[in-house]
C-alpha cells in the first residue's frame, strides 16, 4: 500500500520553482550531440559517469530537493535529445556484449 504525501503550499511552490529552474536552463541549450534545440523541454539529462549519479534531475524536481542539490547534480550530466540519449544508451549496451 503507498502512502501519499501531504503536498503543503510551500513544497508545492519548490517543486514549482525547480521545475522552472530547470526549463530555464534548458531554454538556451541544445543537445550535444546533435545540436537539436527546436524544443528545449524534450531535452534530457545524461550523467557523463554512472559511478556519479546519485538521483535523475526529474526525481529530484519532483522529491521536492533543495535547488543547490538538482544545480550540483545537472553539473554531472549533458542534455541529449530524447533520439541521441536512446542511441548512446544503446551503444553503451551492445558494446558489452
Amino acid at each position: 500500500m503507498k502512502i501519499k504525501k501531504k503536498v503543503t503550499n510551500s513544497s508545492t511552490k519548490r517543486m514549482i520553482r525547480n521545475r522552472e529552474f530547470v526549463r530555464d536552463y534548458k531554454r538556451y541549450k541544445k543537445c550535444e550531440l546533435c545540436g537539436y534545440n527546436k524544443y528545449p523541454d524534450i531535452l534530457e539529462f545524461h550523467h557523463k559517469k554512472k559511478e556519479n549519479k546519485k538521483q535523475t534531475i526529474n526525481t529530484l524536481m519532483k522529491t521536492l530537493r533543495n535547488l543547490e542539490v538538482i544545480k550540483k547534480e545537472m553539473i554531472k550530466c549533458i542534455l541529449l535529445c530524447p533520439n541521441c540519449h536512446r542511441e548512446l544508451h544503446l551503444k553503451d549496451k551492445y558494446e558489452k556484449q
